[in-house]
């Protein structure tokens, strides 16, 4: 996306703060959402609001569009946006929409509009040494920081490590990552590991902040701190999933409630439970590592990513894994919680009580794709396999791989419609290690008499010779020997892939 050129007042809307407006009834447009955002010393009218963007370039942020789920008030937030965009066209408005979701959490609300659809894709090395060289120099005083600068020595050398270099493939991730370094020198491999670091380091140092009494209940409660984060974020993760509780939070009350809960369960007398409790709930006013109080006498993690990591981590506590595969099957099916159950099947190839039980996540992927007759339809089992390769969360386990890797193939069975950008998803969990698993299933169904039903297996090599893979680039020859064979299946491709068509070397 280029730089726009056109200087543009901007205004961001987090979505799920204005979901919870709009199901409070605090407000019931979006115009009036803004005005009541804006108006500072002097109430600003609706008439101002249409003046002021009818007369300037706006530029209009719907931040968060995953974070309102279907099952609350998404279609009224919905409702609400096109209104206000017939209202800019009422004035004729020079404005600018971005819009921001993860991919599952969108359902094709505004495909009718004229929509440009832009993709974060993963950050190179490079670009997560840059994006980590800049957190560095803003969370450091002076540019040069001894101490900064052998976090980046750290990360430039732990990052040709592929597994590291998977974890670094989101700013999000990048500054988590600048953390970890920078506290223990050590960069994880794994994503659930590096969470868990992520926390322990942030616990340590609101320890060593702590003042008394708080600093007690740190270091006396950090079990049971640790549990009441694990059970908030499932709550949260839970209740933002419900109806009208876009953004989850939770009150002191039932807090409280979980305190004495967590409290009884170690068999604290009541006087000591009672002081024990004073201690944890007067913390968590201030903050409690990760639970913050942005709202009074209410608690919520203030990055999504922390919520999903504590829910996965009350899904796959004190349960053997029987148990822990039917509460990650209950949650399979639903793009909310997708993060919660890729953290979750992380642990099983960290924890020393899961790593035993590692095969069965292949086995729950293979058995999602047999399940229900949409699980089935849809290859529920396969996208999972997808999204497990994609995150690295499984480290250098070839077996396993080559497993996933073969119930992700059978995507090469959907319509040609429903895989545009699939086939280029799984070019990138291409590795010599999965060449046997590719070529094999690639030839089943390049051997189909049905075109349409070859025609996935041949974007795919198509994406594959591009990457310059040695054997794609000898089946492309050896498939396409004449030209009339290959156009018959860039016709069936269509306009999209003109431009590819041209860009492939001429094979008489």
């Amino acid at each position: 996306m280029s730089w726009p050129t056109t200087p543009r007042y901007p205004f961001r809307i987090e979505l799920n703060a204005f979901a919870k407006a709009l199901a409070k009834k605090e407000v019931n447009t979006l115009s009036a959402y803004l005005r009541r955002h804006l108006s500072q010393d002097e109430e600003l009218s609706h008439q101002d609001l249409r003046e002021w963007l009818g007369l300037f370039p706006w530029l209009l942020i719907l931040d968060g569009l995953d974070e309102v789920p279907s099952s609350s008030n998404r279609s009224e937030v919905i409702a609400a946006i096109h209104n206000f965009l017939s209202e800019a066209r009422d004035v004729e408005a020079d404005l600018m929409i971005v819009a921001s979701s993860r991919p599952d959490g969108y359902a094709g609300e505004f495909d009718d509009d004229e929509v440009a659809y832009k993709y974060l894709q993963p950050l190179s090395k490079e670009q997560a040494l840059v994006c980590a060289q800049r957190y560095v120099d803003a969370k450091t005083a002076t540019k040069g920081h001894q101490r900064a600068k052998e976090a980046m020595a750290t990360l430039t050398s732990a990052v040709d490590n592929p597994l590291i270099a998977k974890l670094m493939c989101s700013p999000l991730q990048v500054t988590f990552m600048v953390t970890v370094v920078a506290a223990s020198g050590k960069p994880s491999d794994s994503r659930w590991q590096l969470f868990s670091d992520y926390y322990r380091i942030i616990y340590e140092r609101e320890l060593h902040k702590a003042v008394p009494p708080f600093d007690v209940a740190l270091s006396e409660r950090r079990s049971d701190i640790g549990t009441l984060h694990h059970r908030v974020g499932f709550i949260l993760q839970c209740r933002a999933e419900s109806s009208g509780e876009t953004q989850a939070d939770i009150s002191i009350a039932e807090f409280e409630r979980l305190v004495i809960d967590c409290l009884e369960e170690n068999g604290l007398s009541q006087s000591e439970l009672e002081n024990q409790k004073e201690l944890i709930i007067g913390a968590a006013n201030q903050r409690l590592v990760f639970l913050t109080s942005r709202t009074p006498d209410r608690l919520s993690f203030d990055v999504r990513s922390l919520q999903e990591y504590m829910a996965a981590a009350c899904l796959t506590n004190n349960a053997d894994s029987d148990v822990i595969i039917q509460r990650l099957n209950t949650i399979a099916h639903s793009a909310y919680w997708r993060n919660t159950l890729l953290f979750a099947i992380g642990r099983f190839f960290v924890d020393e009580h899961l790593r035993s039980q590692r095969d069965k996540i292949r086995l729950f992927c293979e058995d999602l794709n047999f399940g229900d007759d949409e699980q089935a339809q849809t290859k529920l089992g396969s996208y999972l396999a997808l999204e497990i390769l994609e995150s690295g969360i499984i480290g250098n386990m070839p077996l396993i791989i080559r497993s996933l890797t073969a119930c992700t193939l059978e995507l090469l069975a959907q319509p040609i419609a429903e895989s545009i950008n699939l086939q280029s998803r799984i070019r990138n969990i291409y590795s010599t290690s999965v060449q046997n698993v590719f070529q094999s299933q690639i030839d089943i169904w390049l051997g189909q008499q049905n075109m349409n039903r070859a025609l996935p297996a041949w974007m795919l090599v198509l994406y594959l010779e591009k990457s310059y893979i040695e054997w794609q680039r000898q089946l492309y020859a050896s498939i396409g020997h004449k030209k009339q064979v290959r156009l018959q299946y860039y016709c069936q491709l269509g306009s999209v892939w003109i431009t590819l068509w041209i860009s492939l070397p001429q094979i008489d």
